[in-house]
């Protein structure tokens, strides 16, 4: 599973798909160097005794955006992750 700064990472490089150029295909590699290091990995969560319903439903959003970020399109990036139990339960970014 993808983690986040993974996703962003990709989405960034899509960005200059068209452009094959040195850097971004350096990038590229250097991207997916990472992910296969981390093929394994997820998001693991754990059984808690003691978890009452409250504490169940104590959920926790974030958000964040860059606002015109990319200074050649001035696209932004944004971006919200949840957490339930302090553990993630959904993400985006785009």
């Amino acid at each position: 599973m993808l983690d986040q700064i993974s996703f962003f990472a990709i989405c960034l490089l899509a960005r200059y798909s068209t452009e094959k150029t040195f850097n971004a295909c350096k990038a590229l590699v250097h991207v997916f160097s990472y992910l296969e290091t981390i093929i394994d990995e997820g998001i693991r969560y754990h059984k808690r005794s003691g978890v009452v319903l409250e504490d169940m439903l104590d959920l926790h959003s974030y958000c964040d955006a860059d606002w015109a970020g990319d200074l050649r399109t001035r696209c932004s990036t944004g971006g919200y992750v949840v957490f339930g139990m302090g553990e993630p339960l959904a993400w985006s970014s785009n």
